[in-house]
């Protein structure tokens, strides 16, 4: 793909994120504490809302220690990654067993840019075992970690363009046969483009023998980004396309696959809809949430949203924008009510959510604190008192709720990583 064409996409990707950030709430009046950073837009982050807070978070549930009848479930352990290539490693996934995906990345040479000849590869680190075993290993290209669980592996290979992954191979590991499948990613329809080119998955579910994933396939300046879900046969090993214009796969409460089907108005989502298999309803989405910063699973919604607060619009910076934001926060939004968990303040962003049906867990930026989940039947926060402080990378399977700190390991820094789990089937 020729450099003005990675240029023209990466326009159109920053025009696409900016189109869906929040609308400004048209506030003109200055507040009576022109310094307050409570919150506005989305509203349901009210100041009412709050119920405590700290230095630099919110909190919209109460916070509670563990029962102390769960403390039992409650451990804690340090392992180390035999890890013999060179370069940075990052610990991209956890499976109900503790056994750790990984993946390593090539240092930069002095120019900044990988060197061409070295080698990326991801793993697994065994729990029971002790050992890595290398998955896959790649030269002169970008390797992505996109899915795992305690079956299966989805990675994919792909070529950098500028700032741009494109031309991906994916591929499907199976752990119990210790094989390796791979597949094509299909072209994407582009603006003025003088090469066809493919873009990896952004978004991977692997259910019912099939390996489901949301594509890109068309950019334009009308038009947006537009994706469409298609699946892979494991047994079969077909790729079709199951919906266009459709985003996000996700587990239905049968245990079977929906989407979500997404209507447009030009360029910007007008509706998105989360619908089953065979097009049946199941659920309306606000089209003001971004698909990418949202979680699904049977009919819930764990979202992080951008925050706009009382700071940012009461002062006249220049050249801001009035969607502009300073912090995060999640909230999830069920049939009956959406409910706000917690959100940062001051320029701290609290993103990246995941959750079980049990527990949800979210990631706090560079914020050094004890373990902290929210407990979705209790509709509290969970904190882990007697673990030590650190700024964790959290985990949830279908028994566990987990935390790592050192989930990133610089080449010249490597050290023992901690893990904190607590069992919360």
């Amino acid at each position: 793909m020729k450099n003005s064409v990675s240029i023209y996409i990466t326009f159109l990707l920053i025009a696409f994120l900016v189109g869906c950030a929040p609308q400004g709430t048209g506030v003109t009046t200055t507040p009576a504490e022109p310094d307050l950073r409570w919150p506005i837009n989305p509203p349901v982050y009210g100041k009412d809302a709050v119920v405590s807070q700290s230095d630099s978070l919110l909190f919209f549930r109460p916070v509670a220690s563990l029962p102390k009848d769960r403390l039992d479930s409650v451990h804690q352990e340090s392992v180390t990654l035999d890890v013999e290539s060179p370069g940075s490693v990052q610990i991209c996934a956890v499976d109900d067993r503790l056994d750790l995906v990984y993946t390593v990345e090539p240092d930069p040479c002095p120019t900044g840019v990988a060197d061409a000849d070295a080698f990326a590869e991801i793993g697994i680190y065994n729990h029971e075992t002790k050992a890595c075993q290398v998955i896959g290993r790649v030269q002169g290209a970008t390797l992505l970690h996109l899915y795992s669980d305690d079956r299966y592996l989805v990675w994919c290979e792909a070529t950098r363009s500028g700032v741009n992954l494109v031309d991906p191979t994916v591929h499907l590991y199976d752990r119990a046969k210790q094989t390796d499948v791979t597949w094509l990613i299909p072209d994407a329809t582009i603006d003025n483009a003088t090469e066809p080119s493919s873009f990896p998955p952004t978004a991977v579910l692997v259910a019912e023998d099939h390996v489901y994933m949301e594509v890109i396939t068309g950019m334009s300046a009308e038009a947006g980004i537009r994706t469409a879900v298609y699946r892979y046969g494991i047994l079969s090993g077909v790729l079709e396309c199951l919906a266009v214009d459709a985003a996000q796969p996700y587990r239905l409460l049968d245990g079977s696959v929906g989407w979500c089907a997404l209507t447009y108005d030009g360029s910007q989502v007008t509706g998105i809809r989360c619908v089953g298999r065979n097009g049946t309803e199941c659920g309306i989405m606000d089209p003001q949430v971004v698909l990418s910063r949202a979680r699904l699973q049977g009919d819930v919604a764990v979202v992080s949203d951008f925050l706009q607060s009382w700071h940012i619009v009461s002062e006249d910076i220049e050249g801001l924008a009035p969607e502009a934001v300073d912090s995060s926060g999640i909230r999830m939004i069920t049939r009956e009510k959406e409910i706000p968990i917690i959100a940062g303040c001051h320029a701290v962003y609290v993103e990246s959510p995941s959750f079980n049906g049990k527990a949800a867990v979210f990631r706090i930026e560079d914020v050094v604190r004890e373990p902290l989940f929210y407990d979705i039947d209790g509709d509290r926060l969970i904190q882990l008192d007697d673990c030590p402080a650190a700024a964790y990378v959290p985990f949830v399977t279908d028994g566990k709720v987990i935390f790592v700190d050192g989930a990133y390991q610089p080449s010249l820094t490597r050290e023992a990583i901690h893990l904190v789990w607590v069992e919360w089937p």
